[in-house]
């Protein structure tokens, strides 16, 4: 549990580099409940960027990532004398020995296994975040903000569902190869992220095997190997044991470079199991937009949640541009009614501005 964390590092600005949404989502969860602050990074040369411009006490790194993966950019940064001493935690779902020792030849100072499990990333932070002033629940309450978060996570909120709201109006779905069981576990228990994190998997991975096979015809097995990779990842965390499984073995087939028979054979029983489950996730998504629809007409008592939704979609989307984050577009296409509820008369305004890039004219409206 994340109370088994010791308070001196509460509070603590922790960089996640990741270039999966779905992952993002679920360690965003696990370290904002836990009381950090969280910024993102799509890949190793982003989180360079934003590491040569802020302190961060801890860095979770992936080591599978397109533009640059997580050991290009643990080199880079070790190569650094200002960055030495900066904790860098490995994060990846290939658990094998020969993968550790490359994390740390690299220059990482821990390792943590992907799916993650809340008390192997609570060791590991609590081993390398080094205590300092300003941090632990005492910097907190000075601050007047509530224990388990700080003034930054406020604007750093991830885009799930807030824990304390009400779970879905939505049943989970009935999908052979999917364990909801499981897969409501791997999002800590709440059924809103749980659905969330459903919805991206069908989205993201839906053309994953039109992907692969294009990249094996250019026979571009780099590209293939980090497709499989993160389907492996994105499948365990979902719940979709069987999907992760045979991931992994198209990813063990095409790093080892096992030859194109086994490969498409590999690639025939990944998709045996995993067309089924899609279907059956987009089947389910059809059916809850019907039962859903409804639900936003329906004022909740007071208002209380859809003023929380707008105030949280507006410190979201204000963080996105002072951080002149490209992914501020997708988010206001994605929130536009609840943003346009929360931004009144500007909202025609910071929408040109933020569709046309110019965060800081958009931020100006604002």
């Amino acid at each position: 549990a994340a109370d088994e964390l010791p308070l001196e590092i509460r509070g603590a600005q922790v960089l996640l580099v990741e270039d999966n949404e779905l992952n993002q989502m679920v360690a965003m969860e696990l370290l904002l409940d836990a009381g950090f602050a969280v910024d993102v990074a799509e890949n190793g040369q982003i989180a360079i960027d934003r590491i040569e411009r802020r302190h961060y006490d801890a860095v979770l790194m992936d080591m599978q990532m397109p533009v640059m993966d997580g050991e290009t950019a643990t080199r880079a940064l070790r190569s650094n004398p200002r960055h030495a001493q900066l904790p860098i935690i490995a994060m990846t779902a290939n658990a094998m020995e020969a993968d550790r020792q490359r994390c740390f030849a690299a220059g990482m100072n821990d390792h943590v296994a992907k799916p993650i499990e809340p008390a192997a990333l609570w060791a590991a932070l609590s081993r390398r975040i080094r205590p300092r002033a300003g941090l632990g629940a005492a910097a907190a309450a000075r601050a007047g903000v509530p224990s388990g978060r700080t003034g930054e996570d406020a604007a750093l909120q991830p885009l799930a569902r807030k824990p304390d709201l009400p779970p879905p109006a939505v049943a989970l779905p009935t999908v052979a190869g999917l364990d909801t069981s499981l897969g409501l576990q791997r999002a800590l228990g709440k059924p809103g992220l749980y659905v969330e994190l459903l919805r991206r998997f069908a989205e993201g991975q839906a053309p994953v095997l039109a992907e692969l096979q294009q990249a094996l015809a250019a026979n571009n097995l780099g590209v293939a190997e980090r497709l499989a990779h993160t389907l492996r990842s994105v499948a365990a965390n979902i719940g979709a044991p069987a999907v992760s499984e045979r991931a992994q073995a198209l990813e063990h087939a095409l790093r080892f470079r096992h030859g194109n028979e086994a490969i498409v054979h590999v690639l025939a029983e990944l998709r045996a199991a995993l067309v089924p489950l899609l279907a059956g996730l987009q089947a389910w998504l059809v059916e809850s937009v019907v039962v859903a629809e409804p639900a936003p007409f329906v004022p909740d008592p007071g208002g209380e949640l859809a003023v929380e939704a707008a105030a949280q979609a507006v410190r979201r989307l204000r963080h996105l541009l002072e951080q002149d984050d490209p992914a501020a577009t997708e988010f206001f296409q994605h929130n536009g009614k609840t943003l346009g509820a929360a931004l009144g008369d500007v909202f025609k305004t910071v929408e040109m501005h933020t569709l046309n890039f110019d965060f800081e004219l958009a931020l100006e409206a604002m």
